[in-house]
C-alpha cells in the first residue's frame, strides 16, 4: 500500500512539473508573464490641500519634491487594485480599491507596488500614514506640523522636520531619522532596530523596543526615556536638559559623552558602561 502511494505521488509531481514546462514554454520561459501586469499611473491634483493621508497595504511610499511646481501622485498598480487620490476638506486623502475575487486573490506580482508623491510645497500640516507592508521615506526637503505613521511590516527613514510629534509605531522594520528638528518623537519598534542621528527636540523623545536595538547619535532634548525587553541601547553625545530614564530586561546599555539633569538606569541582564559630561552622584 505505501509503495502505491509513493508512486501515485511520484506521478502527480511528474504531472505538475509538465504543466509547469508547459505553461513557461508558451510565454517563452519569461517569469514575469506569469504573474498580475502592472501600470504606472500618474494623476494630477489641482486642489490646494494643507494635510495628507494616506492607507495603503504593501505599497512603498515615497515623497520627493514637484521640480515643475505640479502637484501629481503616481501609482504601480495590478490591473484590478485601483489607488484613487482626491481632496477632502484641505486633506489629500489616498486609498486603494480592490476588485479580485475568488482566486483572483491569490495573484501576484514581480513588481512591487509603489505610491510617489510629487508635492510643490514645502511646509504641510498633518500627515498621517496606515500602512500594513511596506517602507516609507521621508526626504528633508520637507516639513510638516505632525507626523503619524503605523505600520505592520516595512522600513521608515525620515528626514523631514515636524513641528510638533512624531509618532511613529512598527510591528517589524526598522525607523531611521537623521538630520531633523522636532517638537517632540515617539518611536516604538516590536522587532527591528530605531537609528536616530543629529535630532534636535524642543520637547521629549520616547524610544520604545521590545526585540531590537537602538541607537542614539547626537540627539538633543528635554527628557528621554527609552524601555525595552530585548536589545542594546547605544547613546553618544545625547543631551537631555531634565531627566533621561532608561529601562532594559536584557540588553547591554552604552552611553558615551551623555548628560542630563538626572540620569537613570535600570536593566536586568546586561552591562552598563559610558561616560558623563557632569559630575553626579551614583545611587546603585
Amino acid at each position: 500500500m505505501k509503495k502505491r502511494w509513493l508512486i501515485a505521488a511520484a506521478v502527480l509531481v511528474l504531472i505538475g512539473a509538465l504543466l509547469f514546462a508547459g505553461a513557461m514554454l508558451s510565454v517563452g520561459w519569461d517569469f514575469n508573464a506569469l504573474g498580475e501586469k502592472t501600470e504606472t499611473v500618474a494623476l494630477e491634483i489641482p486642489e490646494p490641500f494643507r494635510n495628507i493621508a494616506i492607507r495603503s497595504d504593501t505599497e512603498e511610499i515615497r515623497f520627493l519634491p514637484a521640480e515643475d511646481g505640479v502637484c501629481r501622485v503616481t501609482f504601480r498598480e495590478q490591473e484590478k487594485e485601483r489607488h484613487t487620490a482626491a481632496v477632502e476638506n484641505g486633506t489629500l486623502m489616498i486609498g486603494k480599491t480592490d476588485a479580485r475575487q475568488g482566486t483572483e486573490l491569490l495573484s501576484f506580482s514581480f513588481d512591487s507596488p509603489e505610491i510617489t508623491l510629487y508635492l510643490p510645497q514645502r511646509e504641510y500640516g498633518a500627515l498621517t500614514i496606515e500602512e500594513s507592508t511596506g517602507g516609507v521615506m521621508i526626504p528633508k526637503d520637507f516639513a510638516f506640523e505632525s507626523i503619524r505613521i503605523d505600520a505592520s511590516t516595512g522600513d521608515v527613514d525620515c528626514s523631514a522636520c515636524v513641528s510638533g510629534e512624531a509618532r511613529i509605531a512598527l510591528s517589524t522594520g526598522d525607523i531611521r531619522m537623521e538630520d531633523v528638528s522636532a517638537g517632540a518623537l515617539d518611536l516604538t519598534v516590536s522587532t527591528g532596530k530605531v537609528t536616530v542621528r543629529g535630532a534636535v527636540c524642543t520637547g521629549d523623545v520616547h524610544v520604545g523596543v521590545s526585540t531590537g536595538k537602538a541607537v542614539l547619535h547626537g540627539l538633543r532634548c528635554k527628557n528621554l526615556r527609552s524601555e525595552g525587553t530585548t536589545g542594546d541601547l547605544a547613546m553618544e553625545k545625547v543631551l537631555a536638559e531634565g531627566s533621561m530614564t532608561i529601562e532594559r530586561s536584557t540588553g547591554k546599555v552604552r552611553f558615551d559623552a551623555c548628560d542630563a539633569a538626572d540620569f537613570a538606569v535600570k536593566t536586568g541582564t546586561g552591562d552598563v558602561t559610558g561616560t558623563l559630561l557632569s559630575e553626579k552622584v551614583f545611587l546603585t
